[in-house]
């Protein structure tokens, strides 16, 4: 991974308007009621169930060969756009 991480924080994002889980990909506020819990979900039984996790690098790469692999008129539903908004 290249790049430097700017750590912010939630109070911050909201006053910038960041729309989670669309501009902020797996961020929900704590303060969202509606969602509390959400990442608290125990996974214990599916994990000893046979529950496994992938590396990052391969969602990665898995998902990019699965977009190169769509129609090249394909419509996305939303998309992040050069300026950094979201369509």
């Amino acid at each position: 991974m290249t790049g430097d991480v700017t750590w912010a924080s939630e109070e911050f994002l909201l006053e910038q308007k960041v729309e989670p889980w669309s501009e902020m990909p797996l961020w929900i506020p704590e303060s969202d009621a509606d969602s509390a819990g959400f990442t608290s979900i125990n996974c214990a039984k599916a994990i000893a169930a046979g529950l496994a996790y992938r590396p990052v690098a391969e969602t990665v790469r898995a998902t990019l060969e699965g977009a190169k692999a769509l129609p090249s008129d394909y419509q996305w539903r939303a998309a992040f756009r050069a300026n950094g908004s979201v369509s």
